[in-house]
């Protein structure tokens, strides 16, 4: 992971020699110090560019930018909390740095510290309102940390700067769908399919959500229709949820058991492809079948209910 920003180093000549030899005839000139740790840096050398970048320090401890090359190669060299370390002292020295922050961000996302990385991407969208990727970002967090509402206000703001994100789009259509707001989440998972017209994970969740909105039969068929079309790009449980709830409501019940129990194959932990398992087999006077799906179920939402926190969004 690499970042670079005003703050950082700028971009120079890959001349090592000639900046090697500027160091020499200047050792207490601070930007060729850094100038040379860059163009080591981008070659490869990152031992001797962390010394140079240890030496532009010396040099000028109150300057932050020695840190957020110390920082980057930490980073380089898959080492985030000695990058963490290296990058606290550069935001002492410059809060407003919103590549660092963003550097930040992604170290503790990376380390799975929803808060710290909340955060962190916090103070790059106050400092960049109308970067869209940062308030994207920020809504999965917020979604993840089991916060709908803050997910749901940072989507729209990221949906909103850019529209063609179909992976923002997807995301506030999940944080819409887990409020109970279905036609907006209707529209959002349409914008990403027409982003990306191969976006099965959308068009998985758009049949089950239409499904609910129209129930008539003639809804019934367009949800199907969609169901398919995203099993036929990628096999997602919820199309198969749906496709079996479809077929219960039409009292086709082998073929309801058949579709909960290919969602359950990719999901076991779908409750509701459970439950609606058990009416399944009861409806094909399979009563034996039906109290074990049941108690199956039972087991597994009794799992589920000592799990903390919300359904993340996956990012």
């Amino acid at each position: 992971m690499r970042f670079r920003g005003p703050s950082s180093v700028p971009s120079i000549p890959y001349d090592l020699n000639t900046l090697a030899q500027r160091v020499r005839e200047q050792p207490a000139d601070f930007a060729a110090r850094m100038d040379l740790a860059s163009a080591l840096e981008k070659t490869g050398r990152l031992e001797e560019a962390n010394q140079e970048y240890l030496a532009a320090n010396r040099l000028d401890p109150r300057s932050p930018r020695p840190y957020i090359g110390l920082g980057s190669l930490a980073m380089l060299e898959h080492h985030p909390e000695e990058a963490l370390k290296w990058l606290d002292q550069a935001l002492k020295r410059d809060p407003n740095d919103a590549d660092v922050w963003k550097a930040v961000a992604q170290i503790q996302d990376g380390r799975k510290a929803t808060q710290e990385a909340i955060t962190a991407y916090e103070h790059v969208v106050h400092l960049r309102p109308q970067e869209a990727e940062a308030w994207r970002q920020l809504g999965a967090l917020y979604g993840a940390a089991n916060e709908p509402a803050r997910a749901r206000e940072a989507l729209v703001r990221a949906t909103t700067l850019n529209p063609g994100d179909g992976r923002a789009q997807r995301d506030l259509g999940k944080v819409d769908q887990t409020l109970g707001r279905l036609e907006e989440a209707r529209q959002a998972f349409e914008q990403a399919i027409g982003v990306d017209a191969k976006d099965a994970e959308s068009m998985a969740i758009l049949a089950r959500i239409r499904m609910q909105l129209d129930p008539s039969p003639e809804g019934l068929t367009r949800s199907e229709t969609l169901a398919r079309n995203s099993i036929a790009l990628h096999p997602f449980a919820t199309a198969h949820l749906t496709l079996g709830q479809i077929a219960l409501v039409r009292r086709n019940y082998a073929h309801a058991v058949e579709e909960f129990n290919a969602a359950l194959l990719l999901n076991p932990g779908l409750l509701p492809a459970r439950a609606y398992l058990s009416q399944a087999y009861a409806g094909a006077g399979k009563a034996e079948m039906a109290r074990s799906a049941e108690a199956a179920y039972l087991a597994a939402r009794a799992r589920q209910s000592g799990d903390s926190g919300g359904a993340a969004l996956q990012r």
